[in-house]
């Protein structure tokens, strides 16, 4: 049976808890998803973030949870009282499973022994290193605040630390680097014997400062070719180290180091999101608070939630997102079950469009579940727009401008 309900509710399923940090020290320049560099307003964030959990709390007590993430921006940045008092609130508020995975993720720059011990101390089980190179001009390049040096002895404190869990982000397709650079970026995180990498392609996302630099000339990025060579070496070379390559961009050391919280996402479970621009999903509904944190801010001290805004998904939205989310995993759409809740006739209509995809080595088919392989990873969006062009001709349905907030994103907390 595919993951989600066949009436796209949720309930009785373990929901996932997100909270969205909005601070850095300062914004790397490909970044769009929302952070701000104030770190002055720290203490009035963990406040109101405090409030909304009394209030989100109180309005859904059905919702048990056996994931929290915490994710930014910068959560690092919060001091250990601070983080204490979050945590604390939650656990008041929401029904947190005792075995429930903690995530948090960390700037390499913003670390230090006595603050991964205390995160440690207060239930973090999971962390997530923004590495993102091992390169010094590629790290000055994307912005970051941490140089090569840095983030080694980054992965080394949250070993120290005690970490049994401990995952790494790069980002391939830099310009100006070739694959030698790549090749030495993935060997010294192999060095550290990560449980989880996540490797994503460099995207030129619209008004970050990046984009207004390559639309300036300032540099070439990386052809689709030859991103897509970056892509593929990654693919080669952890399979080769073993690696599970469970998601479009996520690979983990065998089924018992997965991103559960992200999983959920991909999976169609529930989930809560706390914090300024973070996205809630549960019973077919979802929901966004304000991309603002002055507005987050004021709607808490007025006692509201910061509810931007709210939609309940259409059968079309809702058949999308499960071939968006379905084929980015390497646990397959499957088909028939696809069919029994959306379209029946979706088999008869995509026999050419599989075989295909099989054909062309983009897809392997077992006879009801079409799993991609990364090369039709890298082209995610034409496949899922072809298989559901196909169904539309057949009966249209009134078109949507997207399939929801994921595309090749980690987490929803920013559309």
């Amino acid at each position: 049976m595919d993951p989600a309900d066949r009436n796209g509710k949720n309930a009785g399923k373990p929901a996932g808890l997100y909270v969205h940090v909005p601070f850095c020290v300062k914004k790397c320049r490909y970044c769009d998803f929302f952070s701000i560099p104030e770190i002055g307003f720290i203490p009035d964030y963990v406040a109101a973030l405090q409030a909304e959990i009394r209030l989100a709390g109180s309005l859904h007590p059905d919702l048990s949870f056996d994931t929290v993430y915490l994710g930014g921006g910068t959560p690092s940045l919060l001091s250990p009282r601070q983080l204490e008092e979050i945590l604390m609130a939650l656990r008041r508020s929401f029904r947190i499973a005792p075995y429930a995975q903690v995530s948090m993720e960390l700037n390499p720059g913003t670390i230090d022994p006595p603050k991964l011990a205390a995160y440690r101390g207060m239930g973090v089980s999971r962390v997530n290193l923004g590495v993102q190179s091992f390169d010094d001009d590629a790290l000055v390049f994307l912005g970051r605040i941490h140089d090569a040096k840095t983030a080694r002895r980054a992965m080394e404190l949250c070993r120290e630390a005690g970490f049994c869990e401990v995952g790494a982000d790069l980002i391939l397709a830099v310009p100006g680097r070739g694959m030698r650079s790549l090749a030495d970026d993935l060997k010294t995180l192999l060095s550290f014997s990560p449980e989880h990498l996540a490797c994503y392609l460099l995207s030129l996302e619209p008004g970050t400062p990046l984009t207004l630099s390559a639309e300036q000339g300032a540099f070439t990025p990386f052809s689709g070719d030859r991103a897509a060579a970056d892509f593929l070496f990654v693919c080669h070379v952890l399979e080769k180290r073993g690696f599970r390559h469970y998601e479009v961009s996520n690979w983990s050391r065998g089924p018992d180091h997965l991103s559960l919280h992200n999983v959920k996402y991909w999976q169609g479970a529930p989930y809560l999101g706390l914090g300024p621009a973070a996205h809630s999903f549960t019973n077919g509904v979802r929901w966004s608070n304000h991309r603002s944190l002055s507005a987050y801010l004021y709607d808490l001290s007025e006692g509201s939630l910061p509810v931007r805004a709210k939609e309940e998904l259409t059968k079309h939205q809702r058949m999308l997102e499960r071939l968006y989310l379905g084929l980015r995993c390497d646990t397959g759409l499957c088909v028939p079950d696809f069919a029994a809740e959306f379209f029946p006739e979706a088999p008869a209509l995509w026999q050419d469009e599989i075989r295909s995809l099989a054909a062309n080595r983009m897809a392997r088919w077992d006879g009801s579940t079409l799993f991609l392989l990364p090369r039709g990873m890298l082209v995610l969006d034409a496949v899922v727009g072809r298989l559901a062009g196909r169904l539309e001709g057949a009966i249209p349905f009134p078109r949507q401008e997207s399939p929801g907030p994921f595309s090749r994103r980690r987490r929803p907390e920013a559309p």
